[in-house]
């Protein structure tokens, strides 16, 4: 590199000096005492030209001969290689511990199993659409709600189990065919009920949409 700009630097000036030759040698002598004080013009300006040109290339020159050559014969280093993870931390979890979470016949996970198991509800079937009540059965006191959840948890009814143990639902008119309706817990604010008393029983399922379902079925025509 700092040959090829000692090079170009020779080159510069030989070439001007040439010019300058030539350009003089090929003038008439009647025009060349005519042209002096324009040629000494010129003269000048191309020495300036000249002065900042070298300038440049004097800079050029001591910015790549400061720079160290890089070893050509340098060996890259391989990156580092992560240690796997033991097969029982890795992933995916364990088929038991994994998500999705095990599946019911009716396509809902089934709940923790480490929690109290709380009381069985039921919902008498089939349930029609043109029927205007749902009856079943439950845990007497127990707030519950009668929700559509192929419309997002749509709240049908909401009441309270009786002392005997059933409960009814005034759903006139809005049951749709083909639509599944699901028994919920309700408000247990002002109860002696705890939430976490209703997390899993007998045919209970947990819907990560509406909740835990105590009983549910599909609407027929």
């Amino acid at each position: 590199m700092c040959s090829s700009l000692f090079y170009v630097l020779y080159s510069v000036g030989y070439f001007n000096m040439t010019y300058q030759q030539v350009r003089i040698s090929s003038m008439p002598q009647s025009c060349y005492f005519d042209t002096t004080e324009n040629t000494q013009k010129r003269g000048n300006a191309m020495s300036q030209i000249r002065q900042l040109l070298g300038l440049l290339i004097a800079a050029l020159l001591l910015i790549s001969c400061g720079q160290p050559a890089t070893p050509a014969d340098e060996t890259p280093v391989a990156p580092s290689e992560s240690s796997p993870l033991p097969a029982d931390e890795g992933y995916p979890a364990p088929a038991d511990e994994g998500y999705p979470a095990p599946q019911t016949n009716n396509g809902y996970p089934e709940p923790r199993s480490d929690i109290p198991e709380g009381p069985e509800f039921s919902m008498v079937e089939p349930v029609r659409a043109s029927d205007t009540l749902v009856t079943g059965t439950g845990a007497p006191g127990v707030p519950i709600k009668l929700v559509d959840v192929t419309q997002s948890g749509l709240t049908l009814a909401e009441t309270t189990i009786n002392d005997d143990g059933s409960y009814t639902f005034d759903v006139a008119g809005k049951l749709v065919p083909q639509n599944r309706i699901s028994l919920i817990l309700g408000d247990t604010e002002g109860t002696s009920f705890n939430r976490d008393e209703f997390l899993r029983g007998p045919g209970y399922q947990d819907n990560p949409f509406i909740g835990v379902m105590f009983a549910t079925t599909i609407i027929t025509e």
